[in-house]
């Protein structure tokens, strides 16, 4: 078994990501006194099951055991291993999910082939069908010198989900409720989406442009998502919307025409600037300002996070930002010694911060709550926390440049 890692984020619950990440969200519901952990995995497990030519119920059960695993182990406020295993007399005999502490994880599952293969014809592939009769054993190991902490749960016919449950009940004596999901996401989508792109070699440009390196550059081929971008998704959403609530095609026509004129030198702006970003970026313009700005040395990590936020509020655009500096930042970066990754990161953390004063987003934001023409009133009031937030940005990363480089991965 070879360890693969989970990583833990402060995202509030309902700002989870999307589906296939590999997240632990602590939350908490104050008014109720309730606090939880969720847990989302999808690489992660990919590369546990694909190991082993698993049956499609066997590793649903695994899936379901690594996930009680993180959901746990994730909770230990020290250094150590959560381990969980099962014995049993079912199909799948032996179950074992080992979490070491910050975030690595390990799981294997021995099953009979023969009595899984019986168990998926008679249709009795539910977790208590496939473990059987047995124990679960839930072990917290702190390491050397100490001494381990095992809980045993009975395994008669339940679930690992039950057998969780059970556990709190017994070891722990406080209320707890846990739900597990495990699903297959159905690649033949993505690839489908994937595959409608089309690629367009820009006329006189494609196949003249050459890197650094002196190689042909790959940016003159144009990519049109026509179908698997995200706006062309949200229109198709906005037609199901429109449909489910009655809305008339006329209206929803009105409507988007409406909203596309409002946003009219919002396109544009982002638009010109991705346009400049190219033309900066592939007549060398980029890098030469970039090795320009790293005489400033170590000093320019404390101003990185400016060029995102200038760049965002100008755009509107924390990707329009990005196109335009990140490729200045990292070069300025590796002449100046500095962590590239860091000072990309920076750009894009500065642009989050400069979002709120961007003109395009004050107009967004008026026009969601009824404000038209109050954008200098909504200015006033968000630009002094958007400045003191990028001062701190700003002291941040510097010091992440420095006497805080163990914070970085």
């Amino acid at each position: 078994m070879g360890y693969v890692s989970v990583t833990e984020t402060e995202r509030k619950l309902g700002e989870f990501g999307f589906a296939g990440d590999d997240h632990v969200v602590p939350f908490a519901v104050e008014p109720l006194d309730v606090r939880g952990r969720t847990v989302q995995l999808g690489p992660l497990l990919d590369q546990i099951l694909d190991r082993h030519a698993y049956p499609e119920p066997v590793a649903r059960l695994l899936a379901e055991a690594c996930v009680v695993t993180v959901l746990l182990g994730t909770s230990l406020k020290f250094e150590g291993k959560f381990i969980l295993q099962t014995r049993t007399d079912g199909p799948v005999d032996m179950l074992v999910a080992d979490f070491t502490t910050p975030h690595s994880l390990r799981a294997y599952a021995r099953f009979d082939a023969g009595r899984v293969e019986e168990a998926i014809k008679a249709g009795m592939t539910a977790p208590e069908d496939l473990l059987g009769t047995g124990v679960l054993a839930l072990t917290i190991d702190q390491g050397a010198h100490t001494q381990r902490y095992q809980g045993i749960v009975e395994l008669n016919g339940i679930s690992l989900e039950e057998a969780a449950r059970t556990y709190f009940r017994q070891s722990e004596q406080i209320p707890t409720e846990l739900r597990l999901s495990v699903a297959k996401l159905v690649p033949a989508v993505k690839d489908f989406l994937a595959g409608t792109d089309r690629k367009i070699p820009w006329p006189g440009l494609d196949g003249h442009v050459l890197t650094v390196a002196g190689k042909v550059s790959t940016s003159t081929v144009y990519t049109l998502p026509w179908l698997s971008s995200p706006g062309t998704l949200l229109l198709l959403c906005s037609l199901v919307v429109a449909a489910v609530y009655r809305v008339s095609m006329s209206t929803w026509a009105r409507e988007a025409g409406a909203t596309a004129h409002k946003m009219r030198f919002a396109f544009l702006t982002v638009a010109s600037v991705l346009a400049l970003a190219y033309v900066m970026n592939l007549s060398g313009q980029t890098i030469t300002i970039g090795v320009w700005i790293a005489g400033a040395g170590a000093a320019f990590a404390y101003l990185s996070p400016l060029l995102g936020w200038l760049g965002t509020a100008v755009t509107g655009s924390d990707t329009s930002a990005n196109a335009l500096f990140a490729t200045l930042q990292q070069t300025a970066a590796q002449k100046a010694g500095l962590d590239p990754t860091l000072l990309v990161a920076a750009n894009t953390s500065g642009g989050v911060v400069g979002k709120m004063i961007s003109p395009q987003n004050l107009t967004i934001a008026a026009t969601a709550v009824g404000l038209v023409g109050r954008e200098a009133a909504i200015l006033r009031k968000v630009l002094p926390w958007s400045i003191g937030l990028i001062v701190l940005m700003c002291l941040l990363v510097g010091l992440q440049s420095s006497v805080l480089a163990w914070m970085l991965p």
